[in-house]
């Protein structure tokens, strides 16, 4: 289930939030709330290369599709 991938990916999203926030709050503290929301989507852009890189290199599909058999048998169970 790629636990270690999660974490690393996890841990590393943490840490480009927490040192971009800083940055951004300093540069854009009139912003209302602007630099935190923009350290949050560097932390995701910053934290998602690596893993996409690491899928790649390994044969996995980065976006795998859907098994459409399957969800429409799951239609039952949701409506329940």
């Amino acid at each position: 289930m790629r636990g270690g991938l999660q974490l690393t990916r996890n841990v590393l999203f943490a840490a480009v939030k927490l040192l971009a926030l800083p940055a951004t709050a300093i540069i854009l503290h009139d912003q209302l709330g602007i630099g935190i929301g923009l350290s949050w989507v560097a932390g995701m852009a910053v934290s998602a290369v690596p893993v996409a890189i690491w899928l790649w290199l390994h044969g996995s599909s980065v976006l795998p599709r859907p098994d459409w058999g399957v969800l429409r048998g799951l239609g039952t169970t949701a409506m329940a």
